[in-house]
């Protein structure tokens, strides 16, 4: 076999090439890509991948925010007997009380 060496810079230069400059293919059924289609309409965004980065980025905020509330949730559930504690103490001994009789 004869080849030629344009042949075998061309093989090597699409290799690198897709492989440093067009990452990770992404198999995208259709209706998904009209979905994609219309959101960059939508968001002005000039490529697909550009609205998919900007998904990405609006879930993981989402996922953020879940994770704080959790974290918020499980803090204000440890204090909770404590907090209702001094506020029933607070309340018996509050001069707002001896005004109200």
């Amino acid at each position: 076999m004869k080849f030629l060496v344009g042949d075998i810079i061309d093989k090597v230069y699409s290799k690198v090439y897709k492989k440093i400059y067009m990452g990770k293919p992404l198999m995208i059924r259709e209706e998904d890509d009209d979905r994609l289609e219309g959101l960059k309409k939508a968001v002005r965004a000039k490529t697909k991948v550009q609205v998919l980065r900007e998904a990405l980025s609006a879930l993981e905020q989402n996922l953020e925010r879940r994770k704080r509330v959790q974290r918020w949730k499980r803090a204000a559930a440890l204090v909770s007997k404590e907090s209702d504690r001094v506020n029933r103490e607070f309340r018996a001994h509050s001069r707002l009380k001896s005004l109200e009789d």
